[in-house]
């Protein structure tokens, strides 16, 4: 279901002030924020002004804030986390899980690329490493067993399943992402094993979610305190994402080694791509062009071309791929690699020929590579009110 795209635009308007400008290397989004080609900077401090008809650069040195170009990994045998390079697929030191038996299930960053949150399912909490520093900066205690975290579409709560809590207690909670503190909770669907992998569609601003290896998908409503719908698509669900333009639910089968498309509106089955063995991971371009899949038992990921439906198989051996993100500009995406040998391996695949790259080694000590995020910030240049000189540049939707 290939949608996705951005609009450009050339005018021209008569500005006192713009909040926006746009030159040769980069461009800014806000008084805070600058977008360029090696990521986006968070300025430290706001800019008194900026000309009406110029540029001006951003901050150098130590006011030039954090560049947005890492991405993490982390490890459930070990009970770790990596920050690792998303250019030079370069991994730093281990950042450790806060808790005595941790295991990640989830690893999700928030829409400004600021925090990671991790889903530490053996410890009953949410773990928030501050990407500026690559230290834990909030536990956040919820339900047993939490598996899965998704932001809000404005950015202002977290969702988090959590899969043990069958017996009529709470396994839906709510956590501000200003206050890192739970701020609503409820009892989700108790079928199986509980409520599993959740997503957002960034278009409805509803979530979705499947139940842990069962055959229902659920609709929530966008504020995150109830099922609207539940559909019976699948056997053995296991993980999910939304289509760019809000068509369509990818769901990735580990009964039935397949992928399912789920019509948004309808919630009922359009179509089944065959995949490899155990599809676990999930991932899709920004554009919505192409599905990445990683699939456990057969070592391989696939990539689903979503206009034809034609598949690519890549071989991963010795790695049991688990986990996929891919970057905000499309150009790459990061596989989990599972328990791939001595070091632990992040995948790297080249989008536009779909082969391997250089893989990100992780540092001795590392183990099962369950899970990985990178950074999202958005799927395009949405500047509702961006004005800057000549131009003005807007797009269909933010994640």
């Amino acid at each position: 279901m290939k949608r996705g795209f951005i609009l450009l635009t050339v005018m021209t308007f008569s500005l006192t002030a713009p909040t926006w400008a746009a030159g040769p290397e980069g461009l800014w989004i806000d008084d805070l924020t600058w977008m360029q080609d090696t990521g986006v900077v968070h300025l430290g401090e706001p800019l008194e002004e900026q000309p009406q008809d110029g540029v001006t650069e951003p901050a150098t040195g130590a006011e030039s804030g954090r560049v947005l170009k890492n991405g993490y990994a982390a490890c459930s045998n070990s009970d770790d986390a990596y920050p690792f390079d998303i250019s030079s697929h370069t991994a730093g030191p281990a950042i450790a899980m806060p808790g005595a038996t941790s295991y990640p299930y989830d690893a999700t960053m928030d829409g400004s690329g600021a925090e990671v949150w991790i889903a530490d399912a053996s410890d009953n909490s949410i773990v928030v490493i501050d990407v500026e520093t690559d230290a834990v900066g909030h536990t956040i205690p919820v339900g047993d067993y939490p598996v899965s975290v998704a932001f809000s579409q404005d950015g202002s709560f977290a969702l988090v399943a959590c899969r043990d809590d069958t017996g009529g207690v709470d396994n839906m909670y709510r956590v501000s992402t200003s206050t890192h503190a739970v701020v609503g909770s409820w009892i989700g669907p108790l079928t199986f094993s509980g409520p599993g992998n959740v997503t957002l569609d960034g278009v409805s601003g509803k979530f979705y979610m499947v139940q842990w290896y069962d055959g229902d998908l659920h609709e929530i409503a966008a504020d995150g305190t109830s099922v609207l719908r539940t559909a019976a698509v699948g056997d053995s669900l296991w993980q999910l994402v939304a289509d760019p333009d809000g068509t369509v639910i990818y769901v990735t089968d580990r009964g039935s080694d397949e992928v399912r498309v789920i019509d948004r509106v309808t919630l009922t089955q359009v179509r089944t791509v065959s995949v490899g063995d155990d599809p676990w991971g999930i991932d899709i371009t920004p554009d919505g062009a192409k599905l990445y899949v990683a699939c456990e038992d057969s070592n391989d990921v696939w990539v689903i071309d979503t206009t034809s439906w034609a598949t690519t198989r890549i071989d991963v051996s010795p790695g049991d791929p688990r986990d996929v993100a891919i970057t905000a500009d499309g150009a790459t995406a990061f596989v989990a690699g599972g328990d791939s040998g001595s070091p632990d391996l992040v995948y790297v695949i080249d989008v536009a020929t779909d082969t391997l790259l250089t893989p990100v080694s992780l540092p001795a000590g590392a183990s099962n590579t369950n899970v990985v995020a990178v950074p999202r910030v958005a799927e395009g240049i949405f500047a509702d009110d961006f004005e800057s000189g000549d131009f003005s540049a807007w797009s269909g939707h933010m994640p």
